[in-house]
């Protein structure tokens, strides 16, 4: 009996080996160098388009201009132009502007009533094209500058007035207001007249003291009071 299990035993020890044996011998799994696949990066979309102070309808923008050589400035998502991305009015280039480098400026030359130029941003993702419309009225724009003008000299000569009031009666501070009887206008001349209701503000906390209604006439430029009254 002893002999029958003393040769099992050596039989189990020499299996075991067997199968260690052949598990070594199995071939080991193949390395790979394999990197992973970078993402690639999305594609660009066609550029959106837009132009600073332009009305928008649509694909078509319009724009009242100032002068016969207004400044046109086009911004445009996605452009590159280090890629040869481009941004063309009527197929002209544009200028680069900004400190970021987001805006592009185009000089047009343009005629009295209504201007249609293409505005064209192109990228790797399409092109997109704009209708602009040019409104330019150089009589509208010639009294506008006038009127503003006028406006200007009109501050001028309020504080003119004001002043030569302080002198007249002798305070400090002046409050100047106006009602329906009030005057504030160029006149035919081209003198400038203020008449508007005067009164002392006794200082900030103090109650205002009515001063009556000056009559007060300046220079065309509002610097220099030429006739002043009281009532």
């Amino acid at each position: 009996m002893p002999i029958i299990i003393g040769a099992l035993v050596i039989i189990f020890i020499i299996a075991s080996a067997v199968v260690g044996l052949r598990k070594d011998d199995s071939p080991a799994p193949p390395k790979t160098n394999a990197v992973a696949a970078t993402p690639a990066a999305p594609a660009k979309k066609a550029p959106v388009v837009s132009i600073d102070d332009a009305k928008v309808s649509g694909d078509t923008l319009t724009l009242d201009a100032r002068s016969a050589t207004p400044t046109i400035t086009v911004r445009a998502t996605d452009i590159d132009p280090a890629a040869g991305d481009v941004i063309t009015v009527n197929g002209q280039p544009t200028t680069r502007t900004g400190a970021l480098g987001n805006k592009y400026t185009y000089v047009a030359t343009i005629q009295a009533g209504q201007n249609t130029l293409t505005v064209s941003a192109k990228n790797s993702g399409g092109q997109t094209d704009k209708q602009l419309i040019i409104s330019y009225d150089p009589a509208a724009v010639a009294k506008a500058a006038a009127d503003k003008a006028v406006a200007d000299a009109l501050l001028e000569a309020e504080v003119t007035c004001q002043q030569h009031a302080e002198k007249y009666f002798g305070v400090k501070d002046i409050n100047i207001s106006y009602d329906q009887s009030s005057i504030r206008r160029a006149n035919p001349d081209g003198t400038l007249l203020v008449k508007a209701n005067i009164a002392d503000a006794n200082g900030v906390f103090g109650a205002q003291k009515p001063l009556g209604v000056m009559e007060c006439t300046t220079t065309a430029d509002g610097m220099t009071a030429t006739a002043f009254r009281v009532y």
